[in-house]
């Protein structure tokens, strides 16, 4: 057990320090697709447990339990789809530039397949501020200027969320388990996977970044913020549950508002990218129902984990579809399955989107009053609003793109794209099956069916009826993060007066307390 959990990650880091060697780069480079096959084949055959590594990090605990199979699964199959896309589209790594990308790449690996495995609050940390800091090297692939304002937007933001998961576990760690570390680590987390509204950072990444960088960043990457609300807020739970109608408004306003943002983009990769945030406000209004009760945790969060796999690897496969080749040998059937899969996406009567849904209405008695009338109303919504947004998409993909020049930029074979394609539409109702087979065969009662059929035809009309008004208008990607940037680059620090004994400084803050907020820190038992 505990050499297996240890493969998991260590297989990628061995590749990463390959990279690193001219004799050895290419060789590596080859092995791209294959290096998550021991986490894929640990989800599928591993024994539940866990294992302490005393000698590392002070006691590193990885374990595998039901929740992390599923999550572990789904994210190896991604990896090593991306990998196939990758080595498909010609990736050298003659350059410094090329092999600083799979470097990164698969320092990214590690830390995502070893967020999946840990159970503690200092492996956790560990992996996901490796995953962060690598995926930086996934977006910023040039020197654009588009390019470097997204890396630097996100490298902000990432720093901020691990700061602020490192304060949590802290005050986790210390038995204090109040409302400030529950702050810390549902924003923290949250950020990973674009919570309202420190979201700005995704849709610029996720439209500049390759293709399969994308599907990473958009299918796998945000799950790491994910499974640790599910791992780790549970023990601040109290507090949760006082909050859990403010953290069902938060999602259905993302869900909503993403859809609306992304449906006047015009890169279609940009508009997945706000797809990605509307679905994961579903997915935190879901956590929010999860924390309203101690009786509503074991019986929702089975659904939380279908609709990440779900959201996973039907994503991933659109963002590999958008840098898929066309022209090549099986290309003709990528747009057309593009639409099946946005369908999918959006819940479509007998999807694993629409079984989620089902599966969340029927808790919704069990709720307090205003979260059942908010739900009642928006879950139907986020369906009309995502089906409005991906008719966008998939109207803006109706002619195929040139092949454009970058790291990871080329276009691919079909192979990889309709391979992911095939598991994505598979394994959920396989996942759906296997957690509540009452909800799967309800799926597929009459009542059902109309439930989930007329918010996406609703959607649909309205794409039709709006289609000129989404050409005129605009709303530039990043949406809130322009007015911020407008903000810092005309606001004027104050200047102090010069006297003789003091230099000119410019301070865009006053001088802080730093003894007295020492002095305040070491109160606490456990201080970081």
């Amino acid at each position: 057990m505990s050499v297996v959990l240890l493969t998991v990650v260590l297989v990628p880091l061995v590749l990463a320090i390959a990279v690193c060697s001219g004799r050895t780069c290419q060789w590596a480079a080859r092995l791209l697709p294959y290096a998550s096959w021991p986490a894929l084949l640990t989800a599928v055959f591993g024994a539940e447990g866990s294992v302490v590594y005393s000698p590392i990090l002070f006691g590193l605990l990885l374990g595998l339990d039901e929740l992390g199979r599923i999550f572990l699964g789904f994210t190896a199959l991604v990896w090593t789809a991306a990998g196939f896309h990758l080595r498909s589209a010609g990736l050298p790594v003659s350059s410094f530039v090329e092999r600083r990308f799979v470097f990164c790449y698969l320092l990214a690996m590690v830390g995502n397949l070893g967020v999946m495995l840990a159970f503690g609050g200092p492996g956790f940390y560990l992996f996901f501020a490796l995953l962060s800091l690598a995926g930086y090297g996934l977006i910023v692939t040039d020197r654009e200027p588009q390019t470097r304002r997204a890396g630097r937007i996100y490298v902000i933001l990432a720093l901020f969320s691990e700061l602020m998961i490192l304060a949590g576990f802290i005050f986790l760690a210390a038995g204090r388990s109040g409302p400030f570390p529950a702050v810390l680590l549902f924003f923290g987390l949250g950020i990973k996977h674009g919570v309202l509204p420190l979201h700005m950072w995704l849709p610029l990444a996720h439209g500049i970044a390759p293709p399969p960088a994308s599907a990473l960043l958009s299918g796998v990457l945000l799950k790491a913020g994910a499974i640790g609300w599910l791992r780790f807020l549970p023990e601040t739970a109290p507090v949760l549950a006082e909050w859990s109608v403010a953290i069902i408004a938060l999602g259905m306003a993302a869900a909503v508002l993403a859809a609306l943002v992304g449906a006047v983009q015009t890169n279609p990769k940009m508009m997945l990218a706000y797809s990605s945030i509307s679905q994961m406000g579903i997915f935190t209004a879901g956590f929010g129902m999860a924390v309203a009760s101690p009786s509503l945790w074991p019986l929702l969060v089975p659904a939380l984990a279908l609709f990440a796999c779900q959201h996973a690897l039907v994503k991933a496969a659109l963002f590999l579809g958008v840098g898929t080749d066309r022209a090549a040998r099986s290309g003709g059937w990528v747009w057309p399955v593009l639409g099946l899969l946005s369908l999918a996406l959006v819940g479509a009567p007998m999807t694993a989107a629409a079984m989620v849904k089902l599966w969340f209405d029927g808790y919704l008695s069990t709720l307090p009053a205003v979260a059942g009338e908010l739900l009642a109303v928006a879950l139907p919504l986020t369906t009309v609003t995502s089906t409005l947004l991906m008719s966008r998409f998939v109207w803006a993909l109706r002619k195929p793109r040139s092949s454009a020049e970058g790291v990871g930029r080329g276009l691919a074979s079909p192979v990889p794209f309709l391979g992911l394609t095939g598991l994505a539409l598979l394994i959920p109702w396989l996942l759906a099956w296997s957690l509540n087979p009452e909800v799967f065969l309800l799926a597929f009662a009459g009542a059902s069916l109309w439930k989930t059929l007329w918010p996406m035809l609703v959607g649909a009309a309205t794409a039709l009826l709006l289609a000129r008004w989404a050409v005129r208008w605009r709303i530039p990607p990043g949406d809130i993060v322009v007015p911020l940037e407008w903000l810092a680059h005309h606001l004027k620090p104050p200047v102090l007066p010069v006297s003789e004994h003091r230099p000119r400084h410019r301070y865009w803050f006053p001088p802080m307390p730093w003894p007295q907020m020492e002095a305040y820190l070491r109160r606490s038992p456990v201080t970081g």
